[in-house]
This record gives structure tokens, sequence and C-alpha cells, in this order.
């Protein structure tokens, strides 16, 4: 080959890799404009394909712009098998692309990559200003620490929180990078001052073995007065949502009294028991009615409405005035204590308080309906206190929860509103998997009312 055409090869092969990005990128855009999510898909694997910087730029960009689960995914796949001369492209993306959503999906792709500079792209992610990013960053990378032991961590989320005490719309950031460093130490503070006086003698010796010594010690943690059925409170953007559908006006046992419902029972010897002979239908009804008269005879503080609206009303006693709040009541309608989040002054929690007094519970339990009206409050809240006491129903049957729940997932992959439920103990197994799923699912906790 003469010298002139070896001169030419490299020209040659720039101008073809340009003319397919040329080509891909516009019809990336063209899919984009569509909605068509199978050719974004298509053009932002052939983009890939190229390997060059411009290409994943182009797929971050518009790819991932797309606003479709099942595209996050897949393009997100395909960046996480990307090899490491290309992954700065995806460390420049996650910290100076301006839409945040995309943040919060690159977040997860740093969290597949294995190499150093990938670990401390993900750690500067948790000082993100946008706080869903931030909590994506945080919980990829305490996952990732307490799975592989990896100490480095706590100087990323040391350095996280000192940034994110100091906002008010941080706090939840705040509150769940604290739990995480109890999680990877087993140590509370609740200032980044203290965690680094802590932390700085430490750093070159601490073991993940020595994280259950310390949790096995007494807790430590500053207990803040407000909670709502014991979840702690530390959001100043919350949303409240009450189930008032017709069974809250029940009654309910303690727990092994009074026929009760308990799960499982003391382990020991095996115990053989004959089958119980059949009940007739009358027998069944006589049964019925001596457990409802038993019922109407426990005291009022046993009835769920009670029970709901003497721990709400403490609870918005509670709230700061920095604090913004307000309550929803469903069943088959939604009530709303006001369209948007108040501040909790003097004036509105006594309106708060006359409204949860005035709550009259009546028809099905329609937990669908209630999450999507919260979700139209998306951008003024952080957080979603739910209670109810059954499964979620319409018309007599059983809706599909696994439904409800991957809506939910939806709706939440970029907001990261934190979901805490609530549920009470006599509500079914059915109930307790899907509040169960829901809270877990969304950054949040399920406790039982017994």
């Amino acid at each position: 080959m003469s010298t002139l055409r070896r001169m030419w090869v490299p020209f040659l092969c720039a101008a073809v890799l340009w003319a397919g990005f040329s080509e891909s990128e516009k019809a990336l855009k063209k899919a984009l404009a569509a909605k068509d999510a199978g050719g974004v898909i298509a053009a932002s694997e052939q983009l890939l394909a190229l390997g060059t910087p411009e290409s994943v730029k182009a797929v971050i960009r518009y790819g991932l712009a797309c606003d479709n689960y099942k595209v996050e995914r897949a393009i997100a796949g395909k960046l996480a098998g990307l090899p490491i001369p290309l992954r700065t492209v995806v460390h420049e993306s996650a910290r100076a692309i301006d839409q945040h959503p995309i943040r919060v999906i690159l977040a997860a792709v740093l969290a597949s990559y294995d190499d150093p500079a990938s670990f401390a792209a993900l750690g500067a992610m948790v000082k993100d200003p946008v706080p869903s990013v931030a909590l994506a960053a945080t919980s990829h990378l305490v996952k990732g620490a307490l799975a592989t032991g990896d100490m480095r961590a706590i100087d990323a989320l040391v350095e996280g929180l000192a940034r994110h005490e100091k906002f008010e719309q941080s706090a939840v950031v705040a509150a769940d990078i604290r739990q995480g460093l109890y999680a990877l130490t087993g140590e509370e503070f609740e200032d980044a001052a203290e965690w680094k006086k802590w932390w700085e003698p430490r750093r070159h010796t601490f073991k993940p073995a020595d994280v259950k010594s310390n949790q096995e010690r007494p807790r430590r943690t500053v207990v803040r007065a407000r909670s709502f059925f014991g979840h702690e409170i530390v959001s100043k953007r919350i949303l409240f949502i009450l189930d008032m559908s017709g069974s809250m006006m029940l009654k309910d046992f303690p727990s092994g009294a009074g026929g009760a419902q308990e799960e499982g029972g003391p382990k020991g010897r095996t115990v053989v028991r004959t089958k119980p002979k059949e009940k007739s239908p009358s027998e069944k009804e006589a049964e019925q009615k001596a457990l409802a008269r038993k019922r109407e005879d426990l005291p009022l503080e046993r009835q769920r409405l009670r029970r709901t609206q003497i721990e709400l009303k403490k609870t918005i006693d509670s709230l700061t005035p920095d604090t913004r709040f307000t309550v929803m009541a469903f069943n088959h309608e939604i009530k709303m204590l006001s369209e948007a989040p108040q501040y909790a002054n003097n004036a509105f929690k006594t309106k708060a308080k006359s409204f949860v007094d005035g709550f009259k519970p009546e028809g099905e339990t329609w937990t669908d309906t209630a999450l999507e009206k919260a979700f139209e409050l998306k951008g003024q809240i952080d957080t979603i206190y739910l209670l109810s006491d059954g499964a979620p129903q319409r018309t007599g049957a059983m809706l599909p929860t696994d439904e409800i729940e991957q809506a939910v997932r939806e709706k939440n992959r970029f907001l990261k509103i934190k979901i805490y439920t609530v549920g009470f103990q006599q509500g079914g197994a059915r109930m307790h998997a899907f509040l169960g799923a829901l809270a877990r699912d969304n950054g949040g906790t399920y406790k039982r009312l017994d």
C-alpha cells in the first residue's frame, strides 16, 4: 500500500463512522419524537455499536429521554456493558446533564460498574442538589457496600450528609444517609462533623466484621418526637393517606384474644389434631353474631377509626411550622384536607384536626385511585404515610395488587417519594403482602397495628 493510500485510510474510516453516527442519531431523534419505543431501542443499539464517545452521549441525551420504563431498562442494560474507556462519558453525564431523571438512571448504570473511577462518580452523585438523584445514588452506594464490604462508601456518604443536612428540602436524603451509615458501621451520629471525627482515625482499619459488634450495642439515635404509628417523621413535605372504608368502624381484639388471628405459634413438638367437624350454616351464623357482640363490647380505643384519629391528631400537633402537609381520606371517593400541602401553622393544624374528626367510614377500599391522586402532588411532597385496614377492592372484587405495585414503581422511579405504610393486624394476608411490597419498593417500611 502506498504512503498516500495509508494516509487516507484513517480519514475514510472516520468518515464512515461519522456517516453512521449521523444517520443513527437522526433515526433516534425521529423515533423519540414519534414515541416509538422499539425505534428508540434499535437506534440506540446502533449508536452504541459504533463505540465512540459521541455515540454514547447521543444515547444518553436522547435515548434515555424517552420516558418509557421498558426503553430505559433496555438502554441502561446496554450502557452497563460499556468498556472502561467509554465509561467516562457516563461519569460526565451523571454530573452535568440537566435532566434529573436521566441522572437517576445513570446512578444505576454507575452502580453496575466495578472500576474506581465509576465508584467515585457514583459517590459524587450523593451530593446532587436534586433529592431524588441523591436518594438513588445513596441507595446504590449502600447496597453495593453491603454486598462487597467496600468501606470507601462511608467517605462519600459523610460528604453527602454534610451537604444535605443544611437544607430543608433535603431532610429525607440526610435521613437516608444516616440510616445507610448505620447499616455500614453500626454507629449513629446526628451530623457530618460527628461522623468525620469518628471515621477519620478508623478509615484504614475499619472492617465489615466490626459492624455486627457495633449493632449489638444499644442504639443511641436521637429520639425525635415526630412519628406516625412508630414511623419516624423527618420530611418537611408530607401527605397522609387514610383508608376510610366501612370496615374502619370495626373494633379489634388484641392479638391472641377473642378470635383475633395470630401468625404462627410456639415451636415445639408436633401435635396431631383431628379435623374439626364441619359446622352447619346456622352454627356459623350464631358464631359470627357472638363474635360481633364481643367486638361491640370492646372499648372505643380499640376501634380502627378512633385509633387513627387519635394518632394522626397527635402527629399533626408535633409537626414543626416549617413542615408542609395535607391529608387525604379515601374509600370509593377521595376527600382532601387541601389540594396542596400547607405549612403546619396553628390555624392549619386546627383545620386539619377538624377534618380528621369528621371522618365517616363507608364504602370500599379504592387504594389504586388514592395513589393516583397522590402522584398528582409530585414536586410538592417527598413522603407518603398510607394507612389501610384491607386489600384494594372495587365493586366487591379484589384488585390485582401486583398491577398497582408496578404502576407505583413506574410513576415513582424518578420522583423517589418515600412511601411508609401502616396496616391493621386483622386486615388479612393479602393486605399485609400489598402494604409490605408498596413500602419496600418505595424506600419505606411497613408496620402492623395489633
